[in-house]
C-alpha cells in the first residue's frame, strides 16, 4: 500500500510531550490519521468496512505506548534524534501486534479467516515497511517476507528488540535485487 507522503507526520516523534496537560488533545490527530488508513488498508484487501469493529481506545494505546517507548529510548541512549526507523517499526509493530485494536468479523466465504485473524499484523507491518523503512511490500519477494513476518508475529512469542532485528534484515533483503 502506498502510504501519502505526509503518512510519517501523522506521527510526529517532536510534537507531542506526555506532560503536557493537554497530552490527550495532541495525540488526537495521529490517531485519527491511524483510523483513516487503517480503514483504507481493509478496503485494499477488500473487506466490507461494515465487519470491521476499531476499538480507537485500544489504537490510542498502542500509539501512546509506542510514542513513550521512543521517548524511553532517546532519553536512554541520549540521542540528539529519535530511534532509527528500525526501532520505530519495531515498537509500533509490536505494539499493533500485542494489542491488537482491529477486529474483522469472518464472514461466509468473503475472506480467509487468517486474512481477518492477522489484520493487526499485516497493517502494522505494511505500515512500518511503507512509513519508517520506505519499503514497497507489493513485489513478490517482499510479499512472501511479509507472510513469514505475521506468520511470526501472530504464532510465535516476539519481543521489540528482537524486531529491531528483524526490520534491520527486512531492509537489507528487500534493497537486494531479485
Amino acid at each position: 500500500m502506498n502510504y501519502p507522503s505526509d503518512a510519517f507526520d501523522l506521527i510526529d516523534l517532536g510534537s507531542v510531550d506526555p506532560d503536557n496537560p493537554d497530552f490527550e488533545q495532541q495525540i488526537e490527530p495521529a490517531v485519527k490519521s491511524l483510523v483513516d488508513l487503517i480503514m483504507m488498508y481493509c478496503l485494499r484487501l477488500k473487506i466490507d468496512l461494515d465487519r470491521v469493529h476499531l476499538n480507537v481506545y485500544a489504537l490510542r494505546t498502542v500509539y501512546v505506548s509506542w510514542k513513550l517507548d521512543m521517548l524511553r529510548l532517546k532519553k536512554f541512549h541520549r540521542l540528539k534524534n529519535f530511534p532509527n526507523a528500525s526501532r520505530q517499526s519495531a515498537f509500533f509493530v509490536h505494539w499493533m501486534s500485542k494489542i491488537k485494536p482491529v477486529s474483522v468479523k469472518v464472514a461466509d466465504g468473503a475472506e480467509s479467516v487468517s486474512k481477518c485473524l492477522t489484520i493487526n499484523e499485516s497493517f502494522a507491518l505494511n505500515f512500518a515497511a511503507g512509513v519508517f523503512l520506505k519499503i514497497d511490500m507489493n513485489t513478490a519477494r517482499n510479499r512472501a517476507l511479509l507472510q513469514k513476518m505475521i506468520y511470526l508475529l501472530y504464532y510465535r512469542g516476539v519481543n521489540p528488540k528482537h524486531l529491531v532485528f528483524t526490520m534491520e534484515l527486512l531492509q537489507v533483503v528487500a534493497a537486494q535485487r531479485p
